[in-house]
């Protein structure tokens, strides 16, 4: 099988992306598609953990930072959940799965990128990422609205973080990390972020056949939409 793993970024109708696939499971499974619904426990397309697990000891997100229970026993937890995921779509007759989480766009070193690739990699003939981009600006001042959502004040020296904003954050340069993920995945696949059509951006990407799920899918699926 092949393994796509979609990166997100924020901000980019990753929310939307994920509940087109929830709800349209048994429809990508007749195109051979695989999505872990099921997915430690809860019924969803958002396979957050996986930021959380490859995540270097140091850095941290938004989920990381609320997480409270043992890291090494949720990487046990999560290698055995795609060991299982990885059995399904055997059984299912499916030649892609496909896995998605928003947070796992806050990667930044080689090893945070060879630990998601490696999660994947003794399954798979080709493990690819699929990442969405946004401009710059746009994207900037729609993270700053997000953090704020989340109760999260804007860091002012900490060049590190997440919520560093500066025009030297590491948050906006994307070629850096792009030609570092190119170093390490099989494939990658990045697409602009073009407003209201996020889900049919998505599909085109990956070569989805969406006129065989859904002829108008983001008028359905747009979800916590912000204006900028």
């Amino acid at each position: 099988m092949e393994t796509f793993i979609h990166l997100g970024q924020h901000k980019t109708g990753t929310k939307s992306i994920q509940e087109f696939l929830l709800r349209n499971q048994a429809a990508l499974e007749a195109q051979r598609i695989l999505i872990p619904t099921d997915f430690m426990g809860r019924n969803t397309a958002n396979h957050y953990e996986l930021n959380i697990v490859t995540l270097a000891d140091q850095r941290s997100s938004p989920v990381k930072d609320a997480f409270t229970g043992s890291l090494e026993n949720l990487k046990e937890k999560v290698k055995n959940e795609i060991d299982l995921i990885y059995e399904i779509g055997i059984n299912k007759n499916c030649n892609k799965v496909l896995f998605s989480n928003e947070g796992l766009s806050l990667l930044w070193h080689y090893e945070e990128y060879e630990a998601l690739y490696n999660l994947f990699s003794q399954y798979s003939i080709k493990v690819s990422v699929v990442i969405c981009l946004r401009e710059e600006k746009e994207f900037k001042s729609s993270w700053a609205s997000q953090l704020k959502k989340m109760g999260l004040d804007e860091e002012k020296n900490d060049k590190n973080s997440y919520r560093y904003l500066g025009d030297d954050s590491w948050l906006f340069k994307w070629q850096d990390r792009l030609t570092v993920m190119s170093q390490i995945f099989d494939k990658l696949i990045v697409y602009k972020y073009k407003r209201n059509s996020s889900i049919h951006s998505f599909c085109d990407a990956l070569n989805i056949d969406l006129l065989k799920i859904d002829k108008n899918p983001d008028k359905i699926y747009q979800l916590n939409v912000t204006r900028f």
